[in-house]
């Protein structure tokens, strides 16, 4: 069990990579993240910059810091959904859900992230399965199709290529949204576009 001295130093990492985090956003946001410098984020961070190359190598490892941090309490958020007690149909309804409201919360710092992914930033991630964030929550996804499938409220079908399908319109729509080509609407109301466009084509024939 870990003492309170390694809870102290455990604490401190924390609020460190929450300061970095937010310096790093800050200075994406100010100056693209194509032009960003580690000295920038560490002088927006309030420390050294040294300091901060002793958590970070690179700005790509600062890109990669931001997207994990937005990353893991949207797909805590989506294991809580396929685990939950509901039916299919209203996890999948949960996912649209989620899914719009972390892109309208976080509109401003996603746009960033694409731009970067557009640079090369953090393209090693996508060669790895295990590491590919579009790759967790497609097979979560895949979850909740398989389940429908065994509770025969959905057809039959390939459920991860057909969790790619619905990973990719709801990905091109909000794609759309940041780029302000699509009408602004309430969470709710784009949750329930996207179960009146998707949903039809994955329920069993009655």
């Amino acid at each position: 069990m870990s003492g309170p001295a390694e809870k102290r130093k455990a604490a401190w990492e924390d609020m460190m990579k929450q300061s970095i985090f937010e310096a790093t956003v800050k200075v994406m946001k100010e100056y693209g993240p194509a032009e960003i410098r580690m000295d920038q984020v560490a002088r927006a961070a309030d420390m050294a910059t040294g300091t901060l190359y002793n958590y970070f190598k690179d700005k790509n490892a600062l890109l990669l810091h931001v997207l994990d941090t937005l990353f893991k309490p949207y797909h805590a958020g989506l294991v809580a959904i396929l685990n939950g007690d509901t039916d299919p149909q209203e996890k999948l309804e949960a996912y649209f859900r989620q899914t719009c409201e972390i892109m309208n919360e976080q509109r401003d710092i996603i746009d960033i992230l694409i731009r970067a992914r557009d640079l090369g930033l953090g393209a090693e991630i996508d060669r790895d399965p295990e590491t590919d964030y579009r790759m967790k929550i497609i097979r979560i996804i895949s979850g909740i199709i398989e389940e429908g499938v065994a509770k025969a409220s959905f057809r039959r079908c390939e459920a991860l290529e057909t969790a790619a399908m619905v990973f990719g319109a709801l990905d091109g729509m909000m794609m759309l949204k940041i780029k302000g080509l699509a009408p602004e609407r309430r969470v709710e109301e784009d949750a329930e576009e996207c179960m009146a466009l998707l949903l039809p084509g994955l329920l069993a024939a009655s």
